[in-house]
């Protein structure tokens, strides 16, 4: 199997810094594109080799063309890549939704491959990122390509230390409306609803927090920045999951607290950690 020699990572934040981190020493040259304060931080830490000027220069002899950017980014960028990408150059991205954008993708480009490595923090930027961030966790893969791509993804992906897994895009993003949208979804509102809860009581709130509210709202760090694009993207299967979540909520409340499902309700919940073990 050809290895990859030369990679142009388009946009070097949490995901595209820590992937090029990651290749350190792995004898692949890392080209950079991103604005100019973020490039040079990245080049800093050693996350690229080289700084590009534009998306070409960036993909000029790569044989891999990583997208690191958000969902809207990518869809607003995929349609002027086209003339730019040579016949040879897989092309992969990291977004969070893989429906729209394998879509985009299939009717321009020959030899791309959907991804989506189920990894990230509260906090992103290239600040934050890490060389050991995809080490144990899985990538998922929605081939566009034939076999011999996807072989090449797959071992890109261990190189990682990532598990590659592959699936469609439309069955990624039902399973991430569920697993990541829904959660990120409900931690946010969970912690707007307390605010507004404890408002009268201003700065003490801090004071009455406990272990498991801190735990409850980690994910309510993130802004609305980040993720507005993929609510967007995969606001069908994200509203048919928010709205099972709040046929459960309506059950067990009302002019009252019904105990016996709330007790179903835990009971299932705790089946479902055990899961996760």
């Amino acid at each position: 199997m050809r290895p990859f020699r030369r990679i142009a990572i388009i946009g070097t934040g949490l995901i595209g810094g820590s992937i090029g981190l990651a290749l350190r020493k792995k004898k692949i040259v890392r080209i950079g594109f991103d604005r100019p304060n973020i490039l040079k931080y990245a080049k800093k830490i050693g996350a690229i080799d080289q700084k590009a000027k534009n998306v070409r220069e960036a993909m000029d002899g790569s044989d891999l063309v990583l997208l690191a950017m958000p969902v809207g980014e990518i869809l607003d960028l995929l349609p002027r890549l086209t003339s730019l990408v040579p016949p040879a150059t897989l092309m992969t991205d990291v977004g969070s939704t893989k429906a729209e954008i394998c879509r985009l993708a299939g009717k321009k480009l020959k030899n791309f491959i959907g991804g989506h490595p189920l990894v990230g923090k509260e906090k992103s930027g290239i600040e934050n990122a890490d060389s050991k961030l995809f080490v144990g966790k899985s990538w998922f893969l929605c081939p566009n390509g034939g076999s011999a791509a996807v072989a090449r993804m797959k071992s890109f992906v261990r190189l990682l230390g990532a598990r590659p897994a592959i699936v469609g895009p439309e069955k990624h993003d039902r399973i991430l409306a569920a697993t990541s949208h829904l959660p990120q979804l409900v931690s946010s509102l969970l912690a707007a609803t307390v605010e507004e809860l404890l408002e009268k009581d201003g700065n003490r709130i801090k004071g009455y927090a406990g272990v498991g509210l801190k735990d409850a709202v980690r994910l309510a760090a993130s802004p609305f920045s980040v993720w507005k694009d993929v609510f967007s993207a995969n606001s069908s299967e994200v509203g048919r999951a928010l709205a099972q979540f709040a046929e459960g909520v309506n059950r067990i409340s009302g002019s009252g607290l019904n105990l016996e499902m709330l007790e179903h309700q835990f009971e299932k919940a705790n089946v479902f950690v055990r899961k996760l073990e």
